[in-house]
């Protein structure tokens, strides 16, 4: 294992010490854990044409629980970040999030 790899651990574990939230807390203020209630039910979390999160979807006219999808102006967020497409950096999904659309290369400075 190479050194940057064991501070990438080292790191990862320092973030997960410090982000605990205690349970009891999310009882005491009402607060969500992620997309669901106490009882695995997908939550709203707002209304606006900018994002939308889905966790859970109907079948049979049943909602039932699935992997959160984060979307924004529609494109869902994995293709975003590169996973599909190396096409969409900060500055692309930034010009995404602000004007509604995906940037040509005309619309983005280049550097």
């Amino acid at each position: 294992m190479a050194d940057h790899d064991q501070y990438y651990i080292d790191k990862a574990k320092i973030c997960e010490e410090n982000g605990q939230i205690p349970a009891e807390l999310y009882t005491e203020y009402d607060v969500k854990k992620g997309l669901r209630d106490k009882n695995g039910k997908g939550v709203v979390t707002g209304i606006t044409r900018i994002s939308r999160l889905d966790g859970y979807k109907t079948v049979d006219g049943q909602r039932v629980p699935m992997e959160g999808v984060l979307a924004y102006r529609g494109y869902a967020i994995e293709d975003l970040v590169g996973k599909h497409t190396p096409r969409c950096g900060f500055e692309e999904s930034s010009y995404l999030l602000l004007f509604g659309e995906l940037p040509d290369c005309a619309d983005l400075p280049q550097y």
